[in-house]
Formats: C-alpha cells, structure tokens, sequence
C-alpha cells in the first residue's frame, strides 16, 4: 500500500529550518499539500520551501469543500483542509502538529503523524542514522518537549544516552 501524506504548514516549516524537509519526501510516495497550506506556506516561503513544493512528489491541491465534521471544530484554513481530503480519501494519513488539528483527526478516526513521528519513522527505515540532531534542530528552531517526553523519544529510537541542550 502506497504511503501518502497531506501535509499542513507546521512540519514543512519546521522540517525546513531543520534542514530536514527531504524526509517527507524520502518517506511518502506522495505528499499532498492543500491549497489553503500552500497560502500559509507562502507566507514563510524561502529556496528550500519552494524547491519543496515543486518535487515530484509534492502535488498541490484544491479543496473545494471542508465537511462540516471539521467545519465545527474552528481550525484554521490549513488544518481544515487536511483533515478534510484525508476524510474523503481514508488510506491518507495527515501529518499536522496542531494539538486541536490532531485531536480532531483522531476523533475522525484518521491516520496522524506529526513532526517527531517523521523523524522516528526516518530514524526507524534507516533514512536518518541518528534522530537526535534532527530534533535539536526541531528545538532550535522552536518545538518546545518537555525532558520527559524528549526522553522518551530518544528511547523510542534507542538514543537514550543522546543529551540535548
């Protein structure tokens, strides 16, 4: 079964400044960006965004209409999208980091995986040798773990000795 990904802005920005994004692309036969995300995205978009966005397995595209299952749950414009082509197409799997976003995708019963879930799956294939410079890169650039579950993670991917600062 083909792996496909539609993508809110989170990951691709935050994958990005951790010189990271080629991981969605590494790991997904295809990622789907909607058009809403790619608003967000413009917003914030510098070379490696845009090289991105123009990857073959990158498509780009419209939604029309937003359910109103996901209508009700107040997102914004870019998670909304997401979760509603993921609703019409059940083998998607959204990648989002947005706690509210996740919550409600998993209430819809979706597929979610968010940034850290990227990067464990990278370590996990062999696509990445060791997850923790990736996720210090993540923190700096802005993802806050508490050292608990930072903890966890690196022992999820038997780094438990790595230290992050």
């Amino acid at each position: 079964m083909s792996r496909v990904w539609v993508c809110n802005a989170s990951p691709i920005i935050l994958l990005s400044k951790a010189e990271s994004l080629f991981l969605l692309t590494e790991l997904a036969d295809k990622v789907i960006i909607p058009k809403g995300v790619k608003q967000e995205l413009s917003v914030k978009i510098d070379k490696k965004v845009k090289d991105f966005l123009n990857h073959r397995k990158v498509e780009v595209v419209n939604v029309k209409k937003v359910d109103p299952k996901v209508v009700e749950w107040g997102l914004g414009k870019g998670e909304s999208e997401v979760i509603a082509l993921a609703l019409k197409n059940p083998n998607y799997e959204v990648v989002l980091d947005d706690k509210l976003g996740r919550k409600c995708a998993k209430t819809l019963s979706l597929k979610v995986r968010g940034t850290i879930g990227i990067v464990i799956l990278a370590k996990r294939k062999g696509v990445i040798t060791v997850a923790q410079p990736v996720i210090q890169k993540l923190m700096d650039a802005g993802i806050y773990f508490s050292d608990k579950w930072l903890s966890e993670i690196l022992s999820m991917v038997d780094e438990d000795g790595h230290e992050i600062y």
